[in-house]
């Protein structure tokens, strides 16, 4: 059995879903949800009560004897049909310039992660606030999802179109080099990155 940890400012990067899904297709790990500080989590991977962790990239450094993979985080944009954007394979920041951008239930830490790469861009976009039931979507506006994450109904019929922010955000995984070529680790790997 392997013990796993997440940093607590990692929260907005991999959601409770995500664990659910990871703890369901890797039994064999016993992944903690309650959250840690990076140096809370540093002291547990050194003393060897923790065998890995997903902390923050600039928090890995100093680590001594794991390895460590840099996994993605993607966000996906929601796009009416009607929207010229939903044709695109994927959308840049500037793609999103003079757009309607909709605070939805589906993820509010994405929205949120889009809303502040653009206002360090100097880009005009317009904020929405959906009334409950209300389907604001039309040909100039996107809403956000994480990937895996859910889509809800009235959203159903729209494109989804990755967004070109992941090599922005992400979060490192940290295992214990003793365990770095471990079939289960390995597939763990695989599961966040697409890659062996």
């Amino acid at each position: 059995m392997f013990s796993i940890c997440r940093e607590r400012a990692s929260a907005h990067r991999y959601t409770i879903h995500d664990i659910s899904v990871l703890q369901s297709q890797f039994p064999k790990i016993a992944l903690s949800l309650p959250y840690q500080d990076s140096v809370e989590l540093r002291q547990m991977l050194l003393s060897g009560e923790l065998d890995g962790a997903f902390l923050l990239p600039g928090h890995t450094e100093g680590i001594a004897g794991f390895e460590r993979w840099d996994l993605p985080y993607r966000i996906y944009a929601l796009i009416s049909p009607d929207n010229p954007l939903s044709q695109r394979s994927t959308l840049s920041l500037r793609d999103l310039s003079g757009q309607r951008l909709l605070l939805t239930g589906t993820d509010k830490q994405a929205f949120s992660t889009v809303v502040h790469l653009i206002s360090r861009a100097d880009m005009q976009v317009e904020l929405y606030l959906p009334q409950e039931g209300e389907n604001p979507m039309d040909d100039r506006s996107v809403a956000f999802v994480p990937e895996g994450g859910h889509v809800p109904e009235q959203y159903r019929n729209c494109e989804i179109v990755p967004m070109a922010l992941f090599d922005l955000y992400g979060i490192s995984f940290l295992v214990h080099r003793q365990y770095q070529e471990n079939d289960l680790i390995r597939a763990m790997v695989r599961h966040f990155t697409g890659k062996d």
